[in-house]
């Protein structure tokens, strides 16, 4: 029975050294962009009470700040009151693409009469100081293909 507890635990421990090998031979995670959230602001998500409509439009914004290995894009856009936006994102090898997303199914049943400002701050860490380069994609309902809205690079 000792012998039989001795194999198995042998066995063990040569499945945890192969595997622990095998991590070290595939790419460094810390390499890869990691997603966290979008947090969604401005008029995103609130109830339509005239408070929140622009006087005037704002500029459309983005900026960006990196913190450690945080990497946070904040998106300004003027569109149209009481739109409902979902949001996704792309990363493909050194471009991040961040898309917004209208989801009105009909143009009579989402919107008012009037321009507000929504703000989207996406954040992702496991940034390592490369050069990367942005799109923010608009899908909207009336459009046929899809805008892009702003798009740039990251430099640490």
């Amino acid at each position: 029975m000792k012998s039989n507890v001795s194999v198995l635990f042998f066995l063990i421990a040569m499945v945890f050294t192969i595997s622990c090998d095998r991590q070290t031979d595939t790419p460094d995670a810390t390499d890869t962009l990691h997603y966290l959230y979008t947090d969604m602001g401005g008029c995103n998500n609130q109830d339509f009470d005239h408070k929140n409509m622009l006087k005037e439009p704002e500029n459309d914004t983005i900026y960006y700040l990196i913190s450690g290995d945080t990497l946070k894009f904040f998106i300004g856009i003027n569109y149209i009151c009481c739109a409902p936006f979902v949001t996704d994102y792309n990363i493909l090898q050194d471009t991040i693409t961040m898309n917004l997303k209208d989801t009105c199914p009909s143009l009579n049943s989402c919107y008012c009469r009037c321009m507000c400002y929504y703000t989207f701050l996406f954040q992702f860490n496991q940034y390592n100081s490369r050069i990367l380069y942005y799109n923010v994609i608009l899908y909207n309902p009336v459009e046929e293909n899809p805008i892009q809205l702003l798009s740039g690079e990251v430099r640490k």
